[in-house]
């Protein structure tokens, strides 16, 4: 798939309406604790019937642009994967934090083009720009779904707890990770 990655100094509505959130989730991941509580292990939970989140409402979404306007404004990244003028997927860093790290606040890529690749090159350019800016640690919020764990372990991030949920309320909890840059 040819498409092509660029920065923006902001995010508006209209750029979140093409991208399709839509997702059918058939299993999801929980954390527990070891059992010498040296550290935490996933386990995969399926669901029958499978979930389905759905794309983002109005208000949803609005709500989204607010806060990750804000985020941008505050020395945030933002990268948009566009083809032909339609916004494949997108991710957004915030700024770093006194302690080093930088929160990989979004990435999201439209249903119709997920497992070709755009996520994957979202994230290295993110976690590229986050070395850059002289961070020294990715930490990310994610979803609890099989494609979002699988997604993210898969880029060399650690499981390191599990958080309440703020925007997707509909999903019992988030995974944290963080990635060493």
């Amino acid at each position: 798939m040819d498409f092509h990655i660029k920065s923006y100094p902001s995010l508006n509505i209209d750029m979140l309406r093409q991208v399709n959130r839509q997702e059918t989730v058939e299993a999801v991941y929980k954390a527990r604790q070891l059992s010498d509580r040296t550290g935490l292990v996933l386990e995969k939970i399926s669901l029958n019937p499978p979930d389905n989140i759905p794309d983002w409402d109005e208000a949803g979404m609005q709500r989204r642009v607010d806060s990750w306007k804000h985020e941008v404004e505050k020395g945030g990244y933002l990268l948009l994967a566009e083809q032909e003028g339609q916004i494949l997927g997108f991710g957004l860093t915030g700024p770093k934090k006194q302690d080093g790290s930088i929160e990989l606040v979004a990435l999201f890529v439209s249903a119709s083009v997920r497992r070709m690749g755009i996520g994957q090159v979202l994230f290295r350019e993110l976690e590229a720009h986050a070395k850059d800016q002289g961070g020294k640690s990715l930490l990310i919020y994610a979803n609890p779904t099989l494609s979002a764990v699988d997604f993210y372990l898969g880029q060399g991030c650690h499981l390191i707890g599990l958080a309440e949920k703020s925007l997707v309320t509909h999903l019992p909890w988030d995974v944290v990770f963080a990635k060493v840059l």
